[in-house]
């Protein structure tokens, strides 16, 4: 039978050796956390050998497949496996990216070469993809991305083969993801939008060429006055268009784009330059929904973003005709308005900061600022509604009026209009005005609405305090018939 004593003196024992037992795992936990934590401080480093604009060459291994960019003069080029350019934007965001990266800890390290299944514990045995970088020393750093992740989404990488696999942000398992479209051009047009000097349109509305003249865009068909910011718009919407995936490089078959219904498509860009040009056709497969393009120079089959689409198709002549430069006058130099309508005057005069109404039989009244401003803009803001090419003069009458000066009596605007006349247009039926201004006598039409929402008539616009004006009327305004 085992004394109290005995016992209690094997219980001490066990605390004691339970007590050191804790003390040396707590030692060596602290020791190797520490030391971990002092060979992670002390290699903290940026993980690119060198920054990204001396980097001149990037091959990006996956599996077999390779992808090869090299950088000259120009930009960036693909050579591998397309001759192709690059997309110059995206491959410097790549390289900003990574040479700012770096590394997060050491994860493990070897005395000699890391096995298969070491290197399988990280997803590095068949890496996602391998980076290989090269400066203009002619330098290379091989960078190895892991198929695996930690549980906070960061990389394991190796650099060059060596003897320790770090920790990296999540930003090099995202660029190791990327296909060969996020490094090459996916601009439709690739040369400069500023030297086209001649446009070709053909869209499901008719088909029509612009060039330029001058300095402007002309119609090559008529001899109409263009909007240029209009045009320049246009341009601009074409240049900034992307590809989102390419189908098919060179010469596809009449299998292939009977598929993507280009076979008979009759909506195409052609532009020239004074040494080259550019031709696109596209359309929108209907099993899809999708908007296929095949374009030459390059040559190649595309499915490409359909904003191009909505822009290009519903294009005709008229709706490029400059409707607005009839209206354009200084608003700051308005200080007098006359307007007229079915024999119904309104004179206005701006008159130390306030706009007054009357005429020489009666005395001016203050009128609402607000709305005078209100009614500036809006007819700043007017547009031809339709064109008229036919010779209508005869039917042109004008008694109606509205005439804008500065303060010198410098006219700034003068709109005749009359009579009305309805005209249907889409399928709608609308009251119109015939009407031109002082800047030619070609005559347009002018929708009734647009007059009739200038709200130039006294009972809207005078204040219902009114106050007499001891102010010199403004010379009544001549009417033209």
């Amino acid at each position: 039978m085992v004394s109290p004593e005995t016992r209690l003196k094997t219980s001490y024992k066990t605390i004691i050796f339970a007590l050191v037992t804790v003390a040396l795992t707590a030692y060596v936990y602290l020791f190797e956390y520490k030391s971990s934590q002092d060979i992670d401080a002390s290699n903290v480093k940026q993980i690119l050998k060198f920054p990204a604009d001396q980097i001149n060459f990037i091959q990006v291994v996956k599996n077999d497949a390779k992808i090869s960019l090299l950088k000259d003069q120009t930009g960036w080029k693909l050579n591998e496996p397309i001759l192709e350019d690059a997309d110059n934007e995206a491959v410097n965001d790549l390289l900003a990216t990574l040479a700012a990266e770096k590394q997060v800890a050491i994860v493990k390290l070897t005395d000699s070469k890391f096995t298969e299944n070491d290197l399988s514990e990280f997803g590095l045995d068949k890496p996602l993809a391998v980076f290989n970088f090269r400066n203009n020393a002619d330098v290379m750093e091989q960078v190895a991305v892991g198929s695996l992740k930690n549980f906070e989404g960061q990389s394991y990488l190796q650099i060059d083969s060596g003897s320790k696999i770090i920790l990296g942000n999540s930003v090099w398992f995202a660029k190791a993801e990327s296909q060969l479209i996020d490094y090459r051009d996916k601009r439709l047009f690739r040369e400069n939008i500023a030297g086209i000097d001649r446009i070709k349109l053909s869209t499901l509305n008719e088909s029509f060429e612009l060039k330029k003249a001058d300095g402007k865009w002309v119609s090559s068909q008529h001899n109409y006055m263009l909007d240029q910011n209009q045009i320049r718009d246009i341009l601009k919407k074409i240049s900034d268009s992307r590809i989102e995936t390419y189908v098919f490089e060179g010469e596809p078959s009449q299998t292939l784009l009977k598929e993507k219904e280009l076979d008979s498509a009759v909506v195409s860009i052609e532009l020239f330059t004074d040494s080259s040009s550019w031709l696109a056709k596209m359309n929108v497969r209907k099993k899809d929904n999708s908007l296929y393009l095949l374009s030459d120079r390059p040559t190649y089959l595309a499915k490409v973003n359909p904003l191009i689409w909505e822009t290009i198709s519903v294009l005709n002549l008229d709706k490029l005709r400059d409707r607005i430069t009839a209206f354009q006058f200084s608003a700051e130099e308005v200080k007098k308005i006359y307007f007229k309508s079915n024999d119904r005057e309104t004179n206005l005069i701006l008159n130390s900061g306030s706009w007054l109404m009357g005429s020489s039989n009666s005395p001016y009244l203050e009128v609402d600022k607000s709305e005078i401003v209100k009614a500036i803009k809006r007819i700043h803001d007017l547009k031809i509604s339709e064109f008229i090419d036919s010779d209508v003069k005869d039917k042109f009458v004008g008694q109606n009026m509205l005439i804008i000066k500065s303060d010198t009596e410098k006219l700034l605007l003068q709109l005749n209009w009359g009579p009305s006349f309805k005209m249907v247009k889409n399928g709608e039926e609308k009251e119109y005005f015939y009407a031109r201004t002082q800047l030619s006598d070609r005559i347009f039409a002018l929708e009734k609405a647009s007059i009739d929402n200038l709200n130039l008539q006294a009972e809207k616009i005078v204040k219902k305090t009114d106050k007499v004006e001891n102010v010199s009327p403004p010379e009544p305004a001549a009417t033209e018939k």
